[in-house]
């Protein structure tokens, strides 16, 4: 009900948190939800790989005031599933992200969309998951049992709760 815009996130670059995303946005799709998939991993960035649309304009280009919501919209071959891509890569990607620009584009995609999935960068990288969860209803944090540590799992949680960000 009010979880409209969930970010996704993990401690370390590979955990597979784009993977996980991206099942979720499919499976959503399936059961009749229109779902966007938001490309806000400005510095790595992959949903347009995994849905096989052009990276063309995107997140960077709306927040750089230089493309508008509607134009960065890619329809995917999923059922109900539509992505905007990072667009080009950014060297000032959380500066990007701290911008009020963002909470608009947030507004316009829960708007038109029943659910908005945000596929972050990992949380022990950078600081650009830090800015943005606080804005989302909620996150998801995805964990590659086989390779993290306790430790980093708990520093993530804390980063993430400290910023006034939370988990689902």
């Amino acid at each position: 009900g009010e979880l409209r815009t969930i970010g996704f996130t993990s401690p370390m670059q590979g955990d597979g948190k784009s993977t996980v995303t991206s099942n979720f946005a499919v499976s959503f799709g399936q059961v009749g939800l229109r779902v966007l998939i938001l490309d806000a991993d400005l510095r790595r960035p992959s949903v347009h790989r995994y849905f096989s649309v052009p990276k063309g304009v995107g997140l960077c280009e709306m927040l750089e005031g230089t493309a508008e919501f509607d134009d960065c919209i890619r329809e995917t071959e999923a059922e109900n599933v539509w992505a905007i891509t990072a667009g080009s890569i950014s060297n000032n990607a959380a500066e990007l992200l701290q911008s009020d620009v963002l909470d608009g584009v947030l507004e316009q995609a829960r708007e038109k969309f029943d659910l908005v999935l945000v596929d972050l960068p990992p949380v022990l990288a950078v600081s650009d998951p830090i800015v943005v969860m606080p804005r989302l209803d909620g996150g998801v944090l995805v964990v590659r049992v086989s390779r993290v540590r306790r430790d980093e799992v708990i520093n993530t949680m804390r980063r993430i709760e400290a910023s006034g960000g939370n988990f689902v």
